[in-house]
C-alpha cells in the first residue's frame, strides 16, 4: 500500500514537472516573439559546443533574424568575410582560433563590427581583453533568454546607428 502511494505521488510529481516545463517554454516563445523587429539581420553564432550554438540560434530565429552558425574561429572568419553579418556572438574558448583572436582580426578589417563575446569561464583578463579589442559586450554562460534577447537587440541597434553614419 505504501509503495503504491509513493508511486502515485512520483507519477503526479513527474507529470506536474512536465506541465511546468511546457508552460515555461511557451512563455519563452511568446517573449521571443514579442521581441521581434521588422528588419531581419544575419547574426553569426560561433561556438564549438553545438548545444550553445543551437540554443542561441533558436533565440535568434524567434526574434525574426537569421542565425548563421560556425563551430570555430576560422570558419567564422570565412563566413564573416563572405556574408553581410550584422552582429556576431562568439565564444572565447575554442580550439584553433579562439574568440579573442577572431575579434581582433575582424576589428582590423571592420572596426564597426558588433561582436558580443561569450564565455563559460569568466575572468578579469578576458573582460579586459574584450574591452581593449573593442568587443561590444561580454556575456557569461549560461545566459538567460531575456537578457540575451536584450543584448542582441541593443547590439543590432548599435550596428544600425553605426551603419547610418
Amino acid at each position: 500500500m505504501r509503495s503504491g502511494l509513493i508511486f502515485i505521488f512520483l507519477t503526479f510529481a513527474a507529470g506536474l514537472a512536465i506541465l511546468l516545463l511546457i508552460a515555461y517554454q511557451l512563455q519563452l516563445i511568446n517573449l521571443c516573439e514579442s521581441k521581434r523587429r521588422d528588419a531581419l539581420a544575419d547574426i553569426l553564432i560561433v561556438d564549438d559546443e553545438e548545444v550553445y550554438r543551437d540554443f542561441i540560434a533558436e533565440v535568434v530565429k524567434r526574434m525574426g533574424h537569421t542565425p548563421v552558425l560556425a563551430s570555430d574561429g576560422n570558419e567564422a572568419l570565412d563566413t564573416f568575410k563572405r556574408l553581410k553579418i550584422s552582429l556576431s556572438i562568439v565564444d572565447i574558448r575554442m580550439p584553433g582560433m579562439n574568440g579573442l583572436e577572431f575579434l581582433s582580426r575582424i576589428k582590423k578589417t571592420d572596426p564597426a563590427a558588433v561582436i558580443i563575446m561569450m564565455t563559460g569561464f569568466p575572468s578579469a583578463d578576458t573582460i579586459v581583453k574584450t574591452i581593449e579589442a573593442d568587443g561590444y559586450t561580454y556575456i557569461t554562460k549560461p545566459v538567460q533568454i531575456d537578457y540575451l534577447m536584450d543584448i542582441i537587440q541593443r547590439g543590432l541597434d548599435a550596428y544600425r546607428n553605426t551603419s547610418l553614419k
